[in-house]
């Protein structure tokens, strides 16, 4: 059904309907009005974090200690001998001193190079072959033997020596081993020793009397 309506209701003839009329365009929108854009506040400094502890590293585990490795046979021997409170000398067959100890310097008055390859005649008064010879026999039988005998320094002080002489193997050789100690102050206590005593023996001295001479006067 369609409806026709009139522009005055007076009027009697109708005009015909017209289309409605079509919106004006509308008008572009002015861009808006561009605004400075604000500064950007600075950012706010943090705090600084607390410094996490920091954790030692574990020490390396110990290097094993290198392994020391004791004396040689030489030096325990040096050791042995300059240890020793006589004077020590080696001696070979044929009665020349090889080695010797610290200790000869003072008892002989020689140091060790001097010592080298003496006579044992320079330093024991009558020492000879001949006294190579009788020791030969005990030695071999393993027994020691001591020699009371007469040292030789090197001013020409004799001193009294007692030498304990034995057998030893070094190397491939058998040597003489001769110990001598300067015994000169205990032969002169011993001595002394025995003179107290034989003077605490003898008898007392009978006490000295008053003599009274007497004349017999005879009658005449």
């Amino acid at each position: 059904m369609k409806l026709w309506f009139s522009k005055d209701s007076n009027e009697a003839d109708f005009s015909a309907p017209t289309a409605p009329a079509a919106p004006a365009p509308a008008a572009p929108n002015p861009p808006p009005a561009t605004q400075p854009a604000a500064p950007t506040p600075p950012p706010r400094p943090q705090p600084a974090a607390a410094p996490q502890p920091v954790e030692a590293p574990e020490p390396p585990p110990p290097a094993a200690a290198p392994i020391q490795h004791g004396p040689n046979q030489r030096d325990l021997y040096r050791n042995l001998m300059d240890a020793l409170y006589d004077a020590v000398l080696v001696v070979d067959e044929k009665g020349h001193v090889v080695d010797s100890n610290a200790r000869v310097e003072q008892t002989f008055g020689y140091t060790k190079n001097e010592m080298w390859d003496m006579s044992m005649e320079r330093l024991v008064k009558g020492f000879g072959p001949h006294v190579l010879a009788q020791l030969a026999e005990p030695l071999n039988e393993g027994r020691p033997v001591i020699i009371d005998g007469r040292g030789v320094r090197k001013d020409g002080d004799l001193f009294n020596a007692e030498i304990t002489v034995g057998r030893v193997k070094l190397g491939r050789t058998e040597n003489l081993l001769m110990a001598v100690r300067d015994v000169t102050k205990r032969l002169i206590a011993a001595q002394e020793k025995i003179r107290a005593q034989l003077m605490a023996e003898q008898p007392a001295p009978a006490p000295a009397t008053t003599a009274k001479v007497v004349r017999l006067v005879r009658k005449p």
